[in-house]
């Protein structure tokens, strides 16, 4: 895999032959995190895309095309991969996937990865869910990210604990706060939710 990758959606990214996207860098293009010797007797079925009929199509087992042919996927730090489509607008490839091809009678806005695998797109392994529903599964499947794995994390555990420490140490003023949040370039906010835990809970 590439050490450093480059994600431009100016234009959307196609492969002329698509037979060969599984030996793509990116090793995600086609069948994504599956076992190819599992695949042989699936087929695939493409259905159009809502609102882009005739244009893009998404299939059960989590590609992506347009009439030109198989679009290339890229994964940003999210972990979701995600293609460009018309009016440069970017998406998630399992949104696509999902209102192809599975019904949303209750109008629920998240789509969910049953096993957990942001880069396995087949319908069977794609559901609707709320929000909570979402929370919830993340959960009991340990797939929350937090601490430094968190994608979004601007310090380490143990600045954590620095501030914490700072802080207990020092009267609990507003004024401090400011001084502790310039000094590790975090908003007064962000300090408060640290020292009262309501981030980085774990430790």
């Amino acid at each position: 895999m590439e050490k450093s990758l480059r994600y431009e959606f100016h234009k959307p990214i196609f492969l002329k032959k698509p037979k060969k996207t599984l030996k793509s860098s990116l090793g995600l293009v086609s069948l994504l995190s599956l076992n190819i010797k599992d695949m042989t007797n699936i087929q695939e079925i493409w259905k159009d895309i809502p609102s882009l009929e005739g244009k893009y199509q998404a299939s059960n087992l989590g590609r992506i095309k347009s009439k030109r042919g198989i679009l290339k996927l890229c994964i940003p730090k999210c972990g979701y991969p995600v293609v460009g489509m018309p009016n440069n607008k970017i998406t998630k490839v399992h949104r696509l996937v999902a209102i192809s091809f599975i019904p949303n009678t209750e109008t629920k806005p998240f789509v969910n990865h049953k096993n957990g695998i942001k880069t396995d797109n087949r319908i069977d392994n794609l559901e609707w869910c709320t929000h909570k529903e979402n929370k919830k599964h993340a959960s009991e499947n340990g797939l929350v990210s937090r601490g430094i794995n968190c994608h979004l994390s601007k310090i380490t555990e143990n600045q954590v604990i620095q501030i914490r420490k700072k802080h207990s140490e020092t009267l609990s003023n507003k004024g401090f706060r400011k001084k502790i949040a310039s000094e590790y370039q975090l908003s007064v906010s962000t300090i408060t939710r640290i020292v009262n835990r309501k981030i980085w809970k774990h430790l």
